[in-house]
């Protein structure tokens, strides 16, 4: 079955176009063709004829429309856009796909052969992506929000003879009759204008939602918070905004303020008493039409106070588990206003500026903030704030002064205990071993089962059993130090000399 009789088994809507317009012929025509017959290509010619008759007809009627559109533009709001620029850029949309659609007629005219190609595969790929753009760009022009469904519309009401998909015009045009050809370049121009006429009418008469024309496109970026304190992640949301000039928002504030607001932009000025964080938060309304629209808005700022002072007193350095002292002050406020804070630390205050900060074992860092207490009773919150890094005591162990590598039998028995030795000599730390775990391997790599030791001496029997190469083990290392904290240390092996 030729290609464009199963295209038009599936037209009923042209077919009441065509009887409305023409009459009997077409009739006669489109029944041959529901019949099975192979249509010649007399059929084919007079078909052409009808719907060129009827393209024809409706590109006037298209320009009538949007001339008299022209003639309303005066009723409609300065922040509007014209349904005239709305349907005549629909109707611009086509120029290019028409243009494709009659060169490639004229092609398949001139040619001298009754059946062929035509058209190489480079022209059909283009005709192709132009049906393809035009109908997305004419569903995103009518609606963009949902514009594939509008294109999905779009295809069964005004190509349901051409159920278009990006393989059609692959099928098309492969050793087929001209006169068959032309008909369907008819058909594909047809459905595409009566597509804009669609539009264009729409653009006039069934807009549901107001247009707002914008002027200016500006790419913005807000910070999430518009302070960050050292070490901290600095996050903004970037998008792209526009506004019309012509609507002056209406700006409600939550704290006195002066608002201008001009040519579409409002700009708000306020004064900070206190220092710390600000939240500021309103409302932003517009009158569009006969409605009222009020959109929330909140934005934070950071007030920095004078003379702020935030020292670690143990040599700048925080070990975790370890108190330290930090002292405070503030040029504005007394130190019995100020109080410190944090999430993963603990905190004692021993005098209004000095205050005890531990952090606990396993926190890398941690943040302290400072409040104060305003005049009024208030508070500022974190009007200053702290990174602070922690360390982790990891203490060397020893046997006397020798904490690993080869060791005499004889130093062993002089020093036959265990010790943990700090690596920082700043920190104020004794370690105390309370529990080990120690095993050999012979020279000649025989294993002596490890055993647990509850104290920090090395058993006599061990030392005794040593030779010359063995190896000592110590593992499993349990120690508390002068600040009551428990520590799972690494071990260490010797070798004895």
């Amino acid at each position: 079955m030729p290609i464009l009789q199963k295209i038009l088994r599936y037209r009923p809507s042209a077919l009441t176009l065509t009887t409305l317009m023409f009459g009997v012929l077409c009739i006669g025509l489109l029944q041959h063709i529901y019949t099975g017959r192979q249509p010649s290509k007399e059929y084919y010619t007079e078909l052409t004829i009808c719907m060129d008759s009827v393209s024809s007809a409706i590109i006037p009627d298209i320009e009538k429309i949007i001339a008299k559109g022209v003639e309303q533009d005066g009723e409609i709001a300065p922040y509007e856009e014209r349904p005239s620029t709305f349907a005549k850029r629909i109707y611009a949309l086509s120029q290019e796909l028409r243009d494709t659609l009659d060169a490639v007629r004229n092609i398949i005219s001139s040619s001298n052969k009754k059946r062929d190609t035509y058209i190489d595969d480079s022209r059909l790929s283009k005709l192709s992506s132009l049906i393809s753009n035009y109908l997305d760009t004419a569903a995103k022009t009518l609606y963009y929000r949902e514009w594939q469904a509008v294109r999905e519309e779009l295809l069964a009401d005004f190509w349901g003879d051409i159920q278009y998909d990006s393989n059609l015009l692959s099928t098309l045009f492969k050793n087929q009759r001209k006169e068959e050809a032309i008909a369907v370049l008819s058909s594909i121009k047809l459905n595409a204008l009566n597509t804009i006429r669609y539009a264009v009418i729409y653009a006039y008469s069934n807009r549901v939602v107001c247009i707002l024309r914008f002027d200016e496109i500006q790419t913005i970026a807000i910070p999430i918070t518009n302070f960050v304190f050292n070490n901290d992640n600095a996050t903004a949301i970037i998008f792209t905004a526009t506004y019309n000039k012509a609507i002056d928002p209406i700006i409600t504030t939550s704290v006195k303020s002066n608002i201008k607001v001009e040519h579409g932009i409002a700009s708000l000025t306020t004064y900070a008493t206190t220092p710390g964080i600000k939240i500021l938060s309103g409302t932003a309304s517009m009158q569009l039409r006969d409605t009222t629209h009020t959109y929330p808005w909140q934005t934070q700022y950071y007030v920095a106070p004078k003379g702020i002072y935030m020292h670690i007193d143990n040599a700048n350095k925080c070990y975790a588990g370890i108190a330290f002292s930090m002292t405070i002050g503030v040029d504005e406020y007394g130190a019995d206003k100020l109080l410190l804070r944090s999430k993963n630390a603990v905190i004692k205050k021993i005098t209004d500026s000095i205050y005890s900060i531990t952090a606990p074992k396993g926190v890398q860092s941690f943040m302290v903030y400072m409040d104060a207490v305003n005049k009024d009773g208030s508070i500022s919150q974190s009007i200053a704030a702290k990174h602070i890094k922690v360390l982790q005591p990891i203490p060397d162990i020893a046997i006397g002064n020798i904490q690993h590598g080869l060791i005499a039998k004889g130093y062993i028995q002089q020093h036959p205990t265990l010790s943990a030795i700090p690596r920082d000599e700043e920190l104020d730390i004794t370690y105390y071993i309370k529990q080990y775990t120690i095993s050999s391997i012979s020279k000649d790599n025989r294993y002596i089962e490890p055993i647990t030791i509850n104290s920090s001496k090395i058993d006599t029997d061990i030392i005794q059993s040593l030779h010359s190469g063995d190896r000592l083990l110590i593992t499993d290392i349990i120690a508390t130090d002068n600040y009551g904290n428990i520590h799972r240390l690494p071990g260490t092996t010797f070798r004895v000399e």
